[in-house]
């Protein structure tokens, strides 16, 4: 039987022990969330120069990053094109999405200014991101468990 966690830091904590148990697939999720943050990043310095509205351009760099995201994550990283998977993906970002938020007016509590506290924010974000996206979007069915890794 699965012990019962008492927080979500301390499960956090315990799925930063299993990566370090699996790199290979963490390794690709790094990889492939560099190229997904470049999109994402671009995105949102292009959306806060045209806007100058912090909590828009999280916004709207998330939704042009989610489609993206989506393919090259789950196909690079998880061996997985099933398009039924797109909606718990798009719920897993909401999620995401709004720890971004939090943090980033967090940040401006603090005096940092856009682009340096989503900078911040980004690292964050991954590693949960990864954590949703392997316990719980892209979860290998019980037919599937011993092919973890993924295929490309």
């Amino acid at each position: 039987m699965k012990p019962v966690s008492v927080s979500p830091l301390a499960d956090l904590c315990a799925r930063a022990v299993q990566l370090v148990r699996q790199p290979p697939r963490f390794a690709k999720f790094v990889v492939v969330g560099c190229v997904n943050a470049v999109v994402s990043y671009s995105t949102f310095g292009l959306a806060l120069f045209l806007t100058h509205a912090d909590n828009l351009s999280v916004v709207i760099s998330w939704c042009v990053g989610i489609a993206f995201n989506f393919f090259s994550t789950g196909r690079l990283v998880f061996g997985n094109r099933d398009l039924s998977r797109a909606g718990p993906f798009v719920l897993s970002y909401a999620v995401c999405m709004g720890v971004n938020l939090a943090l980033i007016n967090a940040l401006h509590v603090v005096g940092l200014g856009g682009l340096i506290a989503q900078a911040i924010c980004l690292p964050v974000v991954v590693v949960v991101s990864y954590v949703i996206n392997s316990r719980l979007v892209f979860r290998p069915d019980r037919t599937t468990r011993g092919e973890q890794g993924g295929a490309v």
